[in-house]
């Protein structure tokens, strides 16, 4: 067991580094982080050794900030997710070298909202801990009263035993910053009043399933088309005549909105006709800014 802590001491270095617009601040690292449970002692003892590199991070924000201090709303959210994610870290994730990259929202009131892998490990292990150090740590705290906006969009990023590159400032002088691009967000209340109906006839039929489909988002925030890509033709249309009436916070291509492209899935279920419907990923870039 002495010899398994100390392959597991001397490899784990796991950082969280933040990007988000540009400003920077240091990450509260100075005390032990928390480790998983099940991963017994040896984790436990990877993760004090690791606090030591959590000294600073690079925190850049993917939306507008209003010039609104987020300092310290930033670094309660990272502590958060920094706690949960290595409560949920395996002994055999704490082993391997990797990184990945997660974004999502969070929307006045703290809740959690497009959230998508940006980037992935290549290891589901790596990917589900921090996956669900994210999702843990949901519903957040509100954003701060003085921010008018309707959301903030941040970037994580996760280092499984990084290298020296892989710690090294993410916008270095010889490269240029790439254009900050934030993808659609829904409004929760309007998808909520406007949720796909189970067709009188699908019922009767039963007919059950899932709906996919792909919704072309307005730099107004408005629907401009919907196009099915799998499902029962009863359920896409059901899926269609509702999802036009959805609206989001439009997408931002460098702080000016831009179209987007989201895509929805539908899950129809006879048992008590239930029926649900989310956002799962935006398979392109945002394009240009509208003119």
């Amino acid at each position: 067991m002495s010899r398994v802590r100390a392959a597991v001491r001397n490899r784990l270095v796991i950082v969280i580094s933040l990007l988000l617009c540009g400003t920077q601040f240091g990450a509260q690292s100075a005390k032990p982080l928390p480790a998983a449970p099940s991963a017994g002692g040896a984790i436990q003892e990877a993760a004090r050794a690791a606090a030591a590199t959590l000294q600073r991070g690079d925190v850049e924000i993917l939306s507008d900030t209003q010039g609104v201090d987020f300092k310290p709303y930033l670094a309660r959210i990272l502590n958060d997710v920094r706690t949960n994610w290595y409560r949920m870290i395996s002994p055999s994730a704490a082993m391997e070298k990797g990184k990945l990259a997660i974004e999502f929202a969070i929307t006045k009131d703290g809740n959690l909202s497009g959230m998508k892998l940006v980037t992935s490990s290549g290891a589901t292990n790596m990917d589900r801990a921090a996956w669900g150090g994210v999702t843990a740590s949901s519903p957040f705290p509100p954003l701060p009263t003085d921010f008018t906006g309707p959301y903030l969009a941040l970037r994580f990023r996760f280092f499984y035993n990084p290298d020296a590159a892989d710690l090294a400032p993410a916008n270095s002088a010889a490269s240029a910053p790439a254009p900050v691009i934030v993808h659609a967000t829904l409004m929760p209340h309007v998808s909520d009043s406007h949720l796909p109906k189970y067709p009188k006839k699908a019922r009767q039929t039963r007919v059950e399933g899932i709906v996919r489909v792909d919704a072309e988002v307005g730099s107004d925030g408005k629907v401009k088309d919907v196009k099915v890509l799998g499902g029962d033709t009863m359920l896409a249309d059901a899926s269609i005549h509702a999802i036009r009436k959805w609206r989001f916070y439009p997408a931002q291509r460098d702080g000016r909105p831009v179209e987007d492209r989201a895509r929805i899935r539908i899950d129809f279920r006879l048992d008590q006709e239930q029926v649900r419907a989310q956002v799962v990923s935006y398979p392109g870039p945002a394009p240009s800014p509208a003119q």
